[in-house]
């Protein structure tokens, strides 16, 4: 987010047409140019759904259009479970739906707060997309979704606070053609998105490892097994996650949470989604503990879609720091996610953590923010001051760096650095997902 924003006027995203009409668009509308009482009406259409029931009926098309590879925070399960437990965090839902000859091609997943739409899910978590069958429909869908918003409400930023660098909307918004859509663009750099892949074995693994983070991981998991040998490690999956224990893993979370700020899960919204969640093999949550007994050193709340694990949140009791639990957590599940749930890659989301590093050698992409403005007089003095904000933070940062200041964490908000991307290596078909819900705990040795 940025320092300084100018209050623009509210407006209601719903209020100039009933949200269950679908209205059809003119190719002039869908290039961000308004069309003329003769211009030739066109195959593609859109409508807003904002209530429950209509998000509901959504369901269907929802999963017919998600990609195989997109992230848990894409699925129909999750972003029906953010509309409904942080309802009291926007003004409005606004999912814009876009169909071509009658289907539906695309669906920007939205919400509105004060004088910005946003993607839902933006405040919990790593990051959003557009759902979408192709890379037509989103550019197409984008220019409508730009069109809707301009010409009906004047004053409203479209804010993608977290988009992934592999999806499919940032790509199209970083080659927009911002003069015909009539709109200014402002970039910046959220954070890195660590991943690795994942060899056949933890042995295979430790071994292509450099020989130093190989003997510290070794002598990790041999101090564990030589001081707590009771300890052990558990993983529940969808249904099979026990009543409570989402409740008592955020707890712990919350108690043990070391970065700046509080927890995430301190917020009983996620926790309530998380709960509503748990069961939907779409999302495929996956708790884990390291335990002794009824004491838990380390846990991790995870997701597996297809090929990859998402590593969402994780924490562990600093009491036991000196046996580094937290890595072990993560270590000895390695042959357990491929033999169990065949993953393939190891996504870590956001975060920009050193422990990351150990674990990835620097292979990452980017999640990112953008903020459209139409082209306006306002607006523009707006961009310069966004503008002058980050050369002013640029050049703050240099300083301290000169002066020996540690400043790895602070966000790169610079609109014009060029991220170079290394996308994870998984394969384009994933297992498919079967319609039984599996109901499975597992207990690692």
């Amino acid at each position: 987010m940025f320092p300084h924003r100018v209050r623009l006027p509210v407006v209601n995203l719903a209020a100039s047409a009933p949200s269950s009409v679908a209205e059809p668009i003119s190719h002039a509308e869908k290039m961000g140019v308004p069309s003329g009482p003769k211009t030739r009406k066109s195959e593609w259409s859109w409508k807003v759904v904002s209530t429950g029931k209509e998000i509901d009926q959504l369901a269907h098309d929802w999963r017919e259009l998600l990609p195989e590879r997109a992230g848990p925070f894409q699925t129909f399960s999750w972003n029906r479970a953010w509309y409904r437990h942080f309802a009291d965090a926007y003004d409005e839902s606004a999912i814009f739906v876009v169909s071509k000859g009658g289907r539906a091609a695309a669906i920007f997943p939205c919400y509105r707060k004060g004088s910005e739409i946003r993607m839902a899910g933006d405040l919990c978590c790593d990051y959003q997309d557009v759902i979408a069958s192709d890379e037509e429909s989103v550019r197409i869908g984008l220019g409508l979704f730009i069109a809707w918003v301009k010409r009906r409400h004047a004053g409203c930023d479209l804010f993608f606070e977290k988009l992934s660098t592999q999806g499919l909307l940032y790509p199209i918004l970083k080659h927009l053609d911002l003069e015909r859509l009539g709109v200014f663009a402002f970039r910046k750099n959220y954070g890195p998105c660590p991943w690795v892949e994942l060899p056949e074995s933890l042995d295979a693994w430790l071994g292509a490892m450099p020989r130093k983070v190989r003997g510290d991981w070794r002598r990790a998991l041999n101090r564990l097994d030589r001081e707590l040998p009771e300890a052990e490690v558990l993983v529940h999956r969808d249904c099979g996650i026990p009543g409570g224990a989402v409740r008592d893993a955020a707890e712990f979370h919350r108690r043990h949470f070391r970065l700046e700020g509080t927890s995430p899960l301190a917020d009983p919204r996620l926790v309530s989604l998380l709960e509503e969640v748990a069961p939907r093999e779409d999302v495929g949550l996956r708790l884990s503990l390291l335990k002794v007994g009824r004491i838990p050193l380390a846990i991790d709340f995870g997701f597996t879609r297809g090929e990859t694990y998402y590593g969402y949140l994780t924490g562990f009791d600093e009491t036991f720091g000196k046996l580094a639990p937290g890595k072990c957590l993560l270590l000895r599940r390695i042959d357990w996610w491929r033999q169990e749930d065949g993953v393939r890659v190891l996504d870590f989301l956001c975060g920009g953590e050193r422990y990351k590093d150990g674990f990835t050698q620097g292979n990452c992409y980017h999640v990112c923010s953008v903020r459209l403005l139409a082209r306006t007089i306002p607006n523009a003095a707006r961009m310069m001051t966004l503008w002058s904000e980050w050369l002013f933070r640029g050049l703050s940062k240099r300083t301290l760096r000169f002066l020996g200041f540690d400043v790895s964490k602070t966000v790169d908000v610079s609109p014009l650095a060029e991220i170079e991307d290394v996308a994870p290596k998984v394969s384009a078909s994933h297992p498919k997902e079967e319609e039984s819900v599996i109901v499975e705990s597992t207990r690692l040795g």
